[in-house]
């Protein structure tokens, strides 16, 4: 049986690294994945616009969004980026996310994450876009395409790339620390956006302005966009679309993957530094000295014993999947598990979501705007979790 180590105290205490034991498996939640498309992946995003669950937009990290309904892809993609999208390459390379602007059914704008090759050289920098629909609903404006923000890249890899937006309205990017177990320093360093997840707001002056009430908006020793640090590869963090709370899952690189919530209350404190690379996970990096309660603890971890590679999701806030209702679910790549844990207290047990995905290696979740959940894969399939017939 699979052991997971868990966190007694999430991370609102912020402080603290005890020693916990792995508590037993509760009893596995049944669910079925039904696959609701299949195209050429990786897909590294299933996505829906809001007030509009008809269309699934699916993200391929080639530089393609296309707009899937009822199993099938509409003729003509939505967006093609392909031709300023660096190659796809195992460094994480490509278009990685997508976010909707909250006003997008009056609006019509929406954000791009991708890396790009700087023309001329080897070198690669991570960039947001805003895009606009055009007048065609199904089908963006290439045109109106514009950039946000863009952020020099160290060594090109653990490049993160997520965006998404929060319940304050805000705009939250995630970028990986450049690599190679952070050799450059990015991670500790908050005059550079490496190995943060940031927050702008890009629904004022163009192409964004800095919150107010950022942390580290008048702090000469730091960049103002950052809100969280400290991390290598932060793949896939949300927000709990009924607390606020946000779950941020960062990929390990020897022994531990992880998982950290922090509360909304703690969201602005300027002290949310993850600890990478002086830690990775519960324990100092490579034997070297480090001071935990300098950092703030994972609230789950689990070790390269039963998997590789951590993927994030939601906290379920759906109805179809009863069992579900109120639990962090996470996968991991490598082994194409996935598990929920309770969002109130993730030192509870962990449950098994007992799904099937034919072998296929899970990339994202996402949701629609019931709450429902969907999972993309590298081979290139969106599958739907829903209760076994019969079994809700």
């Amino acid at each position: 049986m699979r052991r997971v180590v868990l966190a007694t105290a999430v991370a609102a205490s912020l402080t603290g690294c005890g020693d916990v034991a792995a508590p037993p498996f509760d009893e596995p939640i049944d669910a079925v994945a039904r696959r609701v498309y299949a195209g050429e992946g990786p897909f590294v995003l299933p996505a829906f616009a809001p007030g509009d669950d008809e269309r699934l937009f699916v993200v391929e990290q080639r530089g393609v969004v296309r707009i899937a309904h009822e199993g099938e892809s509409l003729a003509e993609p939505f967006l093609d980026l392909t031709s300023v999208v660096s190659p796809v390459s195992e460094q994480g390379r490509g278009l990685l996310s997508l976010a909707f602007h909250p006003d997008f059914r009056s609006n019509g704008e929406f954000f791009v994450s991708y890396t790009t090759q700087v023309p001329g050289t080897d070198r690669i920098t991570s960039r947001i876009d805003r895009v606009r629909v055009s007048g065609n609903p199904n089908r963006a404006d290439p045109s109106s395409r514009t950039l946000v923000l863009e952020v020099p890249q160290s060594l090109g890899d653990h490049n993160g790339g997520h965006i998404f937006f929060g319940p304050d309205g805000m705009l939250y990017f995630a970028l990986g620390d450049g690599g190679s177990g952070d050799a450059r320093g990015e991670a500790q360093n908050r005059l550079n956006h490496l190995g943060s997840i940031l927050r702008i707001d890009v629904s004022g002056q163009s192409p964004y302005r800095v919150p107010a009430d950022n942390p580290f908006v008048d702090d000469s020793t730091s960049l103002p966009e950052v809100l969280v640090w400290g991390m290598r590869n932060p793949w896939r963090p949300a927000f709990d679309v009924e607390t606020g709370d946000l779950w941020i899952a960062d990929v390990g690189e020897s022994e531990w993957e992880e998982i950290t919530v922090i509360r909304r209350a703690d969201l602005l404190r300027d002290d949310l530094n993850l600890g990478w690379p002086f830690m990775e996970g519960r324990e100092c990096f490579q034997d070297s000295a480090c001071t935990p309660s300098d950092f703030v603890v994972p609230s789950v971890v689990y070790s390269h014993d039963d998997g590789c590679s951590v993927v994030g999701g939601p906290v379920y806030r759906g109805s179809e999947l009863s069992a579900l209702v109120g639990r962090y679910l996470f996968a991991d790549y490598c082994h194409g598990w996935i598990e929920a844990v309770p969002a109130t207290d993730p030192g509870e047990a962990a449950r098994l979501v007992s799904v099937d995905l034919g072998g296929e290696h899970p990339i994202s979740f996402g949701t629609n705007n019931a709450g429902e959940v969907y999972l993309s894969t590298f081979e290139g399939s969106v599958f739907r979790l829903e209760p076994v017939p019969g079994n809700r």
